[in-house]
């Protein structure tokens, strides 16, 4: 992580996946919205569509088959929606974020957020779970009109920040965003499940460095941050 320094004084951070362990509520949540709808979740395969291009790859699955959901914008918002309860009251932090964001955060590090996610969704998550203070930054890539699945919404990043993509390490669960993020120069750390080793390979193709939990930066970055 010697990237990560006081000489380079920005990061930016998903948030599912990324920051709160959201993605195995997140890969069924399409099929559980058709259910509560009392419409067939086995008529689209959602869960294999989520995995190759997030939500809106999910809605463009769906809308194929119920024409009548879309548009995809609204559809994506509705899902996103019934996700509240669990941003809400349940879903755990990833091991170790709090104290990595708390070390950058004491070292004057800008932290931001960039996230595919709602505002209304991922704030009760981030309050509860005692990480909204360390962010100077929430972009939510719907109000700024931007997407993650091309490279759009990484430039807008880097520009409302005002700094340049080397001086940045964006923080990424899917390999798709990574490497969009990296295709605008930045530098990527991948975090993902030891277990989810093909999504783990993937990123691997991507990111500077991929890790399972926070402490397997923390330390490293603790020591280089330490006085002499």
């Amino acid at each position: 992580m010697t990237y990560l320094s006081k000489s380079n004084l920005t990061a930016i951070f998903d948030v599912d996946g990324t920051l709160i362990d959201s993605m195995d509520a997140w890969r069924f949540a399409s099929k559980h919205y058709l259910a509560s709808l009392g419409l067939s979740a086995g008529a689209v395969d959602t869960v294999k569509a989520f995995d190759s291009g997030g939500l809106r790859s999910a809605c463009q699955e769906i809308i194929k088959i119920y024409p009548q959901l879309g548009p995809h914008d609204r559809l994506a918002d509705a899902i996103t929606m019934s996700m509240l309860p669990l941003y809400r009251h349940t879903l755990p932090a990833m091991p170790h974020a709090n104290e990595f964001l708390k070390s950058l955060y004491q070292d004057g590090i800008s932290l931001n957020v960039l996230t595919s996610n709602l505002r209304e969704v991922i704030d009760p998550g981030l309050i509860r779970l005692e990480m909204r203070p360390f962010f100077s930054n929430i972009l939510c890539c719907g109000e700024i009109k931007r997407a993650k699945e091309n490279t759009t919404a990484y430039t807008y990043g880097i520009q409302h920040l005002g700094i340049t993509p080397e001086r940045c390490v964006m923080f990424e669960d899917q390999p798709w965003a990574a490497a969009n993020a990296k295709a605008v120069g930045m530098r990527v750390v991948g975090v993902c499940k030891r277990a989810e080793s093909m999504r783990w390979a993937e990123l691997a193709e991507h990111c500077d460095l991929v890790i399972s939990d926070y402490a397997e930066v923390l330390e490293k970055y603790s020591k280089q941050t330490a006085p002499t």
